[in-house]
């Protein structure tokens, strides 16, 4: 059965992450992206028009994933209670590897590219603004939240052994 354009634009972006995740937008070729899913080179940009539209795709579906996570973890709940089961979903997120890395390179890419940074900084607002609708919380529980993922992102990409152990989970709780 032959796949619809939408079809293998998910699949494009599956690949991306993988493969961005791993060297970045400038070190990731989209012949490699192209042969990942099984297409040629001139079909790709016909889904994508530019590798730095596939990139985004990627790191739009990445920072979609998170917010989605979030939703589904804060249901019913509100304040701490929300904060709370936001950093169950997110450490549970954590075990992705390929997404938390592709997060890198996307902030590694927003502090050279124009285009990359604001996508960026859009995403990331929402998702700030996604966590203080759901829990309700004052900036300072945000922040603290906010950053305790920054420091999980961090260990994830320094291939910290354990990161999700029982006791690093203890550590690295959002409250």
């Amino acid at each position: 059965m032959r796949k619809t354009a939408d079809e293998r634009r998910a699949e494009v972006v599956r690949a991306a992450v993988r493969e961005f995740s791993r060297r970045g937008l400038h070190g990731t070729s989209t012949d490699t992206i192209a042969r990942a899913v099984g297409v040629s080179q001139p079909y790709l940009f016909r889904l994508y028009n530019s590798k730095l539209d596939i990139f985004l795709a990627a790191g739009e579906h990445c920072f979609r994933r998170t917010s989605l996570a979030f939703e589904a973890a804060a249901h019913g709940t509100s304040g701490e209670s929300a904060l709370e089961t936001m950093s169950e979903a997110y450490l549970e997120l954590a075990v992705d590897r390929e997404l938390l890395m592709m997060q890198m390179q996307l902030y590694v890419s927003a502090s050279c590219d124009e285009q990359v940074r604001e996508a960026v900084s859009r995403w990331w607002d929402d998702l700030w603004a996604l966590v203080a609708r759901l829990t309700g919380l004052p900036d300072e529980a945000i922040t603290g939240f906010m950053s305790s993922g920054m420091l999980i992102n961090v260990r994830v990409a320094l291939g910290a052994p354990g990161y999700i152990d029982s006791g690093t989970i203890d550590s690295l709780r959002f409250s």
